[in-house]
């Protein structure tokens, strides 16, 4: 799947886009609107999620190694046995979010 496909598919179904079990790794998807969809058990490995905003998405055992969510508002998102190995959450939106059972959970230091 490619950003454009993942644009499109954003504006047809908009707040209600399952995304579900799909390999999005590697894509740059940053300040895309992820708004309540659903990235169950979604391949977000490397993507560049910068500035999307993903508040009340499910991304119950996403696998997010070394994804970029640099100002992403996660807020009220679902974080259930995620996988966050090596990702920057630096000035991410996190409140209100229920997070069990985070996997691997190494977060990158904070820029120079």
């Amino acid at each position: 799947m490619t950003r454009e496909q993942v644009i499109a598919l954003s504006a047809d179904n908009k707040h209600q886009l399952k995304l579900s079990k799909k390999d999005l790794s590697g894509l740059d998807l940053s300040s895309i609107d992820f708004t309540g969809t659903e990235l169950f058990s979604a391949n977000l490995d490397g993507c560049n999620l910068d500035g999307a905003k993903m508040n009340r998405a499910t991304l119950d055992r996403a696998q997010l190694r070394k994804a970029s969510l640099v100002k992403a508002d996660l807020s009220s998102v679902s974080l259930y046995a995620v996988v966050l190995d090596y990702s920057d959450l630096t000035e991410a939106n996190l409140t209100g979010n229920r997070i069990i059972g985070l996997l691997n959970m190494s977060i990158l230091p904070a820029p120079n």
